[in-house]
This record gives C-alpha cells, structure tokens and sequence, in this order.
C-alpha cells in the first residue's frame, strides 16, 4: 500500500470446526469488518501484546489498523486499553460468537 492515499482495507474472519464424522463446518463473520492503515506504526503497544498472541504479524497489524467503529475514536487496535480492546472484540459480530451459538444449539 505504499504511495497509496487510499489505505482503506477490510477484513473477514471465519472459524473452522470438523465433528466427530469428519463433517467440515465453516462459520463467517456476517459483514466486514472495515478500518484504515496507518503509514507509521503505533508507539502504544498494550494492544500489540495482544496481537502478538496471534502471531508475529498480527502485532504488526494491531500497530497500524485503525477500526471504523465510533466507539474506537481514533485508536489503532495497538493503543487500545486491553480492556478498550476486549470492548470492541465483544461488540463485534464474529465468526466465533457465530461458532459459539452453532455449539449452544447443537
């Protein structure tokens, strides 16, 4: 994305889950997620920590993904609070609240 003015991006999660019989289950988040990438990275890294967990490179995108939700303001995920954090993961309709009410019904 260098050079680009546009740094619009979006993502989509999904969770994979194989039963008992080898049956392959796949649930999606319902929409896209979007937010904007920064051109420099943040210098917070309580959210980093976080990412990290994930693997390498998903502390790197914790750095520089700005979430266009309101109740973000103008935090990368990386200068979240983990509490600010865990706030906007609960908030969000994902794969794995879809997973996890597929598991309740079953």
């Amino acid at each position: 994305m260098e050079g680009n003015t546009d740094r619009r991006c979006g993502f989509v999660a999904c969770v994979g889950y194989a039963d008992a019989t080898g049956k392959v289950h796949v649930f999606e988040e319902p929409e896209v997620y979007f937010g904007t990438l920064r051109t420099t990275r943040a210098s917070e890294a309580e959210g980093s920590k976080v990412g990290q967990q994930w693997g390498k490179e998903s502390g790197g995108l914790f750095e520089v993904f700005e979430p266009n939700d309101i109740r973000c303001g103008s935090l990368t995920l990386a200068e979240m609070s983990l509490q600010q954090l865990t706030e906007y993961r609960r908030n969000r309709n994902s794969a794995f609240k879809a997973f996890a009410e597929w598991l309740r019904e079953d």
